[in-house]
């Protein structure tokens, strides 16, 4: 896979440019009990047969598309046992693409894959 890479030069300060570019990103979001889309759409309000719940993603950033690396949906009885899975399950994501990084690169650059964890 080759992709190019969706950065441009900005101007800093003192004459200095930068390019960055967000390359990962993890978006999850919570939704209370009783939550559903017609709420928003001015329907009919909070129904208690939804439980509270999240869904998540790792995205890819690539210019305008992103791309779905892992998602996850979590549903519980209260916000904090949803938001705990959502931890536990964003902490996991993450090991698993450090560890991903650390193995690429520690081939690149001779260095540990411990020294990115």
């Amino acid at each position: 896979m080759s992709l190019e890479v969706d950065a441009e030069w900005t101007k800093d300060c003192g004459g200095k440019m930068d390019f960055d570019a967000d390359i990962v990103e993890l978006s999850c979001r919570y939704y209370p009990l009783g939550w559903c889309g017609d709420i928003v759409a001015g329907g009919e309000g909070p129904r208690p047969d939804i439980k509270p719940h999240a869904s998540c993603s790792i995205l890819f950033h690539h210019h305008e598309d992103d791309i779905e690396l892992a998602k996850a949906e979590f549903e519980s009885e209260t916000q904090e046992e949803v938001q705990m899975q959502v931890e536990q399950w964003a902490q996991n994501q993450f090991n698993v693409i450090a560890g991903v990084l650390a193995i690429h690169f520690s081939k690149a650059n001779s260095c540990t894959a411990n020294s990115f964890l």
